[in-house]
């Protein structure tokens, strides 16, 4: 898998951008076709998002695959990232939301979800200057581990690995740092169970506890594709919350707040929503 990250970094960094986004297409094809497991969980989530047929939910999964390639492709090219590129192929909008979190001295918990490219939108902050923290899930091979690493900190952002997750937010908090988090996956098996798309889900309960504990706002941001080659980093104005005092309660409720903000962005850009694993029908069983 190391050496396959290497070749396809190789050729993105070489090769025309249309080119390679080509290339991704069909390599995110051919995945399709020989990865009926998450073919299948890629269309049953589409039919829940949607509300559509079979037919219509595996025309929208080739659509899944072919966007999480040239996500791929965006990621091997970080180094080929500075302010330039972001003026040239990046429209944002509500940095203003950041400034003012941030204005207040807690720390920002910045919430998102495997939509568009989450990578690149914080990257994007870290070249703006924006003291960007990320919570990232070890890969089992080290070489691939090493490599996405490095990969993040060509941009400046700083890595925080789950296994020193819980010290390392509340010290970037502390110093009034952001910290990225995805929302959207509960790796923990611990999570909160709140409704997503009509369904009882288990979501990380990680921001809302840390929100809770430390005092900063949480604050919903999504980079997604408007075309080919170009984005839109949308930030929205900060989930505001009054504890009731009630943790359990406090987290239920914050956490379901949280899975409104994702659950809009989600129908306006299903074919952006890179989960494969059976998301839905997990949380049933």
């Amino acid at each position: 898998m190391y050496i396959l990250y290497r070749v396809g970094q190789f050729m993105a960094l070489r090769l025309p951008i249309k080119v390679v986004y080509w290339l991704a297409g069909r390599i995110a094809d051919i995945h399709r076709i020989t990865a009926p497991r998450d073919t299948a969980n890629i269309i049953t989530n589409i039919k829940l998002i949607l509300k559509v047929d079979e037919k219509k939910a595996k025309y929208y999964a080739k659509f899944v695959f072919r966007n999480f390639g040239r996500y791929l492709v965006d990621f091997l090219r970080f180094s080929r990232l500075d302010k330039g590129y972001v003026q040239r192929f990046v429209v944002i909008e509500g940095l203003e939301h950041l400034d003012n979190v941030l204005a207040r001295g807690k720390g920002c918990i910045g919430i998102t979800a495997h939509l568009g490219n989450w990578e690149l939108g914080g990257a994007i902050l870290s070249i703006l200057g924006y003291p960007v923290n990320a919570v990232a899930l070890s890969h089992a091979d080290k070489n691939v581990d090493n490599f996405f690493t490095r990969q993040r900190e060509i941009t400046g952002i700083k890595v925080i690995p789950t296994g020193v997750a819980v010290r390392r937010c509340f010290s970037a908090l502390a110093n009034n740092e952001f910290l990225a988090l995805l929302g959207d996956r509960d790796f923990a098996n611990d999570g909160i169970r709140v409704e997503f798309f009509g369904t009882q889900v288990a979501l990380p309960k990680g921001p809302a506890t840390l929100s809770l504990k430390t005092g900063a706002p949480i604050l919903p941001g999504f980079l997604v594709r408007d075309d080919r080659d170009h984005f839109r980093l949308i930030i929205e104005q900060p989930i505001e919350y009054s504890p009731t005092g009630n943790m359990d309660e406090d987290l239920v409720i914050l956490t379901k707040r949280i899975a409104e903000v994702m659950e809009r962005y989600v129908s306006k850009y299903p074919t952006q929503w890179y989960m494969f694993n059976s998301f839905f029908e997990k949380v049933q069983e």
